[in-house]
């Protein structure tokens, strides 16, 4: 048997965790980069995702998307950077709110620390996940940086609105609208 369970927390209930991740970002700040990721990735590798539930099992695999973007030299603005270093601080570390050592729900209090940091950092987050996807889908452009892929896109949105634009004023013909298929 399984059921959804919804939780919101307010600010006050969020206090802990951001105190928590304060503290990271004050740990992680002389560590040499290379060394946070390496642990971040041991730390990965060492969790038992097995005994996890599916919600953390999704988490953990939003660390090593992290891990991936702070690897990537052109990415990240330095405030995310500081940010995301931190979660990263608070995951590898063994003092947590809830002891990683806790079988299933060790990672919880580390996955809201995450999701606080990439909440923070909404737009750029989602902007190196469609990064990500378009070189998956288009390795000729595997040299394309961050700046040249952000203006490509930048491009390719006002192109769009102008044929928006043009289609509600009656300047371009009518598009046909084709149904899609559920399987």
């Amino acid at each position: 048997m399984s059921f959804d369970i919804h939780v919101s927390m307010n600010e006050q209930a969020l206090a802990p965790f951001r105190s928590a991740w304060a503290g990271a970002a004050a740990s992680t700040v002389a560590m040499p980069q290379a060394d946070l990721l390496q642990a971040a990735r041991e730390h990965c590798q060492a969790v038992d995702r097995s005994r996890l539930p599916q919600f953390l099992q999704a988490h953990l695999d939003s660390f090593g998307e992290v891990i991936e973007l702070l690897d990537h030299p052109q990415w990240a603005n330095p405030a995310m950077r500081h940010a995301l270093n931190a979660a990263l601080g608070y995951f590898i570390d063994d003092d947590d709110l809830i002891p990683d050592q806790s079988s299933q729900f060790g990672l919880l209090d580390d996955a809201i620390v995450l999701e606080l940091a990439l909440a923070d950092h909404n737009h750029e987050w989602q902007a190196w996940r469609e990064y990500r996807r378009f070189l998956r889908d288009y390795p000729q452009f595997a040299a394309l940086d961050r700046d040249g892929w952000m203006d490509m896109r930048e491009q390719e949105l006002k192109l769009a609105l102008r044929h928006r634009r043009r289609l509600r004023q009656g300047y371009a013909p009518q598009a046909e609208l084709t149904t899609f298929r559920v399987n």
